[in-house]
């Protein structure tokens, strides 16, 4: 992965963080998503292994509902204006073989946020704007405000 492709990423995961904090959740920071590229620079195998590929799927955020104390692992994932989606597809394929409770926060310019989950009885990818989704309890006006941070930071991306 290149440097500028993390370095949005980790912006687009801030932003996810500071809006569920001010939505009232708990976050905790749990990716592992440069670890893979510390061993390979170090001489492991470019190939895919089980490891890796657990690795790179690994939620970006823990999110903790202060009243209820449910749990949610989170990845997050931004998608540029020229991006395919493809990322997002791998990663929500294997963040769901390899995370099978977690969910895919997906940034983008416009709208902003996403919630991408896979229908289990379908085996199909299922995108809902964060604003009609019922997991979160995140009022329109926090998700506006943090809308206008990624189209600050990462809009022309």
């Amino acid at each position: 992965m290149n440097p500028e492709s993390l370095i949005k990423g980790k912006i687009a995961a801030y932003i996810v963080s500071l809006m569920l904090q001010e939505a009232n959740y708990i976050v905790v920071n749990y990716g592992l998503d440069g670890i893979p590229d510390h061993l390979i620079q170090l001489g492991l195998s470019k190939e895919r292994t089980r490891a890796i590929d657990i690795q790179l799927s690994t939620p970006s955020i823990i999110v903790m509902n202060k009243r209820t104390g449910e749990i949610i692992l989170i990845k997050v994932k931004f998608v540029g204006s020229n991006g395919t989606g493809r990322n997002v597809t791998w990663g929500l394929k294997t963040l769901k073989k390899n995370w099978p409770e977690s969910r895919m926060i997906v940034v983008t310019s416009k709208p902003s946020f996403y919630i991408s989950t896979v229908n289990t009885k379908k085996g199909e990818q299922e995108t809902i704007l964060l604003k009609k989704d019922n997991m979160f309890s995140i009022d329109a006006g926090v998700v506006n405000k943090y809308g206008k941070l990624v189209r600050k930071f990462l809009g022309n991306c």
